[in-house]
């Protein structure tokens, strides 16, 4: 989706920035204020899921309660649940330019990694040198807030599209920052103190953990630069794994080639079988998208409903000659948003395969084209959606993500030995089908 920038503050890069900076109630007041003012302009679908009388009267409860001074992160954490009431995945209000552009130099991260599932939280991995704390544990609270509790801070917060929870729990799992909007200090916390249960003693203990660096953490935690795609061939199972992590680019000679290189090797080597993981992927630019749909189908389709700018896509778009003829097989989970609900909602409506895993986070219509504005006081940004966009479907549900056919979550001893439930799951279907005899 287009994001137009529009910023009225320019920062100097040598500012040293303050976490523990205050904003006076009047200037808080002035950028709440302004928030509304930006939200009421803008945004194409406001009152979508929380009526225009609510919003109203929780704004009015939120500039009453601001009767002390703030730091820019306890503003942020006080003004996120007016996100929340939006349940629009393109409405975010974000830190300010100057710290998302120093973040490495200002956040410290804990010293572990959490997974967190139907309302728990475990360890998945352990960076202290307190080598009691064993993965699986169940941790009750963070800093003597109950884990229960970190949810409902999240979930509150976060620019979820619609009123789906796979989306809250996939980002809770899969940023690095899944924290922020949980913890109103975070990622200024020096020490975590935290009660848990290991597995086998079901005793109930309370460690203290220093924060380590934020560049540690990505080392210790094995993060990798993302692949927008990928490509590969299982001989022995007759399939071919095409892995698209993102959408966010715009389409070149590279991409029409690894397309073009990717379903020619599928024709040429007869391969019967196609996998297509699009887990995790949280959008982009429909241009890749229609490319990838273009060779995965027979039928002619159109891709937008209404005029988004992208008039291309509101005619009649010709499958190519080379599309994919077998079984398909869609991998998806609640990260995928915007561009890839679009996708998902086209591959479901058309019936080109099955789709297996969880909910999506998006289907066929967002808002996006979204704005980018600074408040004037905190310097917290806003992006906030001008446009609609919707892709020609019938009969699906706005709000609710794309439903797999077969709906798979991985259990958390699957997550804590690294194995993939739903890849390993259709592998097998796959080499069941394989292996059946002919009659």
């Amino acid at each position: 989706m287009l994001t137009i920038f529009i910023s009225s503050h320019t920062y100097k890069e040598n500012k040293k920035y303050d976490f523990n900076k205050k904003y006076g109630i009047k200037e808080l007041r002035e950028d709440l204020k302004q928030l509304r003012l930006l939200l009421e302009s803008n945004h194409p679908r406001l009152y979508e899921y929380t009526s225009k009388e609510s919003f109203d009267i929780f704004l009015d409860s939120l500039y009453n309660a601001v009767n002390t001074k703030m730091t820019e992160r306890e503003f942020q954490f006080f003004l996120s649940p007016v996100i929340g009431k939006i349940h629009c995945s393109h409405t975010k209000l974000l830190p300010s330019e100057y710290l998302m552009n120093h973040l490495d130099e200002y956040i410290s991260s804990p010293p572990f990694k959490l997974y967190f599932t139907d309302n728990r939280a475990f360890f998945q991995a352990n960076f202290s040198k307190d080598t009691s704390i064993k993965i699986g544990a169940e941790v009750l609270s963070i800093n003597g807030i109950k884990t229960a509790q970190l949810i409902n801070n999240f979930s509150s917060r976060i620019h979820n599209e619609g009123k789906n929870t796979s989306f809250i729990f996939n980002r809770l799992n899969f940023a690095l920052h899944g924290l922020f909007p949980a913890l109103c200090d975070y990622p200024n916390i020096d020490v975590y103190t935290l009660k848990f249960i290991n597995p086998k003693t079901k005793f109930i203990r309370q460690v203290k953990l220093k924060a380590i660096n934020e560049n540690e953490y990505r080392i210790l935690n094995h993060e990798k630069l993302q692949q927008y795609y990928s490509f590969k061939i299982l001989d022995s199972l007759n399939t071919g794994i095409i892995k698209v992590s993102s959408f966010n680019f715009q389409m070149d000679s590279i991409y029409t080639n690894f397309i073009y290189n990717s379903f020619n090797t599928l024709k040429s080597k007869k391969i019967q079988n196609l996998i297509v993981d699009i887990r995790g992927n949280i959008g982009g630019q429909p241009y890749p998208a229609t490319e990838l749909l273009k060779n995965i189908t027979s039928k002619e389709f159109i891709y937008y409903s209404k005029k988004t700018g992208y008039e291309k896509f509101n005619n009649i778009i010709t499958p190519t000659d080379n599309y994919f003829r077998g079984n398909i097989y869609f991998l998806i989970d609640g990260g995928c948003r915007s561009t890839t609900g679009h996708f998902t909602s086209l591959v479901k409506y058309h019936n080109i395969g099955t789709l297996i895993g969880e909910e999506t986070c998006a289907s066929y219509s967002c808002n996006s084209s979204s704005k980018t504005y600074t408040l004037n006081n905190s310097k917290l940004t806003i992006d906030c959606p001008t446009s609609i966009f919707e892709v020609a479907v019938q009969d699906q549900i706005r709000g609710n993500g794309i439903t797999p056919d077969i709906y798979l979550k991985p259990t958390i001893e699957n997550v804590l030995t690294g194995k993939d439930t739903v890849l390993i799951f259709i592998l097998k279907k796959i080499k069941m089908t394989e292996n059946k005899p002919s009659h």
